[in-house]
């Protein structure tokens, strides 16, 4: 997101195309005919959404409201407020939709997602429920818990990652710190953290720090 990419290709004889980076490599199915082949270079070594740390996934979670924007048996992408979205498994044993009655959502529903990171970067959709809406600032809010990748500097920023996504919001002087005095400074580097982000469109207010242990 936010970076551009250039791509060439050459077509696998069998109709395939490998996309290979670093050790990693994904074979896609093509139609038979169609010659494009794709190769993929990342800029500078770096991975896409990890703040220039190539291979580091956070462990974490993150909770928020959102509408359902697509749906399958084993996967679901819910909207956030911060207009991103973000990709989900539904595993069996592992999801609880008890509140749907065991049912998928709709596309459009508004849910209540429960999110948590797996050590692959990609995240296990822990909890699903509806959201009837009653509580209108709740679905502004977003409750991340993910590991700090630098310590608050002078501009008064929390860099962390949850996952393979990375995140950074201005703290300001209504930002509740008092697991940590009160001195956003005494937020540290490769800390656990829980942050609460209030959204105005894709404007987040940092509403509370806590150390993810508290």
């Amino acid at each position: 997101v936010g970076k551009t990419y250039q791509i060439s290709a050459t077509q696998n004889s069998n109709g395939t195309y490998t996309i290979s980076v670093g050790n990693n490599s994904i074979t896609l199915e093509n139609n038979p005919g169609v010659t494009q082949t794709v190769q993929t270079e990342t800029p500078n070594n770096e991975t896409p959404n990890n703040d220039g740390i190539p291979g580091v996934n956070e462990p974490g979670s993150i909770k928020f409201s959102g509408k359902v924007l697509q749906v399958g048996s084993n996967a679901i992408t819910v909207a956030m407020p911060n207009g991103r979205s973000l990709s989900m498994s539904i595993v069996n044993g592992q999801t609880d939709m008890s509140d749907l009655n065991g049912t998928l959502p709709t596309v459009g529903q508004l849910v209540k997602a429960e999110a948590t990171a797996n050590s692959n970067g990609s995240f296990l959709a822990t909890k699903l429920k509806v959201d009837n809406g009653s509580d209108f600032q709740d679905q502004y809010v977003v409750e991340y818990q993910g590991v700090t990748t630098s310590a608050v500097a002078g501009d008064n920023v929390i860099h962390f990652k949850v996952g393979n996504q990375s995140f950074s919001y201005s703290i300001n002087s209504n930002t509740e710190l008092k697991d940590f005095n009160y001195n956003a400074h005494s937020i540290g580097n490769n800390q656990a953290v829980k942050v609460k982000v209030q959204f105005q469109g894709s404007n987040g207010i940092v509403l509370s720090v806590d150390n993810a242990n508290s």
